[in-house]
């Protein structure tokens, strides 16, 4: 997943793989009203939470390289911050919706073809 961030807006991107790494899904939306590009990292998150659970994914690994939101839904830190009702819905919908999940950062370089799926959303 991963988001484009334009003046109070973007796009979002998502591939889902399989545990051999064939894509078996690819989405993409627009975003409105976004502050800033860690609002529209949360976003983008949730919309790729809502897709795989909506496609009985019940075991999944959510990458990012958004390293600050790999880490704000990997803990209770930042749950009273500005974004924390978005990370706390992440978590929730993790929670309820998987058998087993994962939330991991990757760097950028691997993330491509989620960033042009974003443009095309935005």
């Amino acid at each position: 997943m991963q988001p484009t961030i334009m003046v109070n807006g973007g796009g979002w991107g998502a591939i889902a793989r399989d545990s051999g790494g064939v894509v078996v899904l690819a989405a993409v939306g627009n975003l409105l009203n976004q502050s800033s590009a860690l609002q529209t990292e949360s976003e983008a998150l949730l919309q790729a939470i809502r897709l795989a659970e909506l496609y009985g994914m019940g075991r999944v690994m959510f990458e990012m390289d958004c390293l600050s939101l790999q880490q704000a839904v990997s803990s209770a830190g930042q749950d009273c911050g500005p974004l924390g009702v978005l990370f706390r819905e992440a978590k929730h919908l993790l929670q309820i919706g998987f058998i087993d999940h994962q939330v991991m950062y990757c760097p950028r370089l691997c993330n491509v073809p989620a960033h042009v799926l974003a443009a095309c959303g935005s």
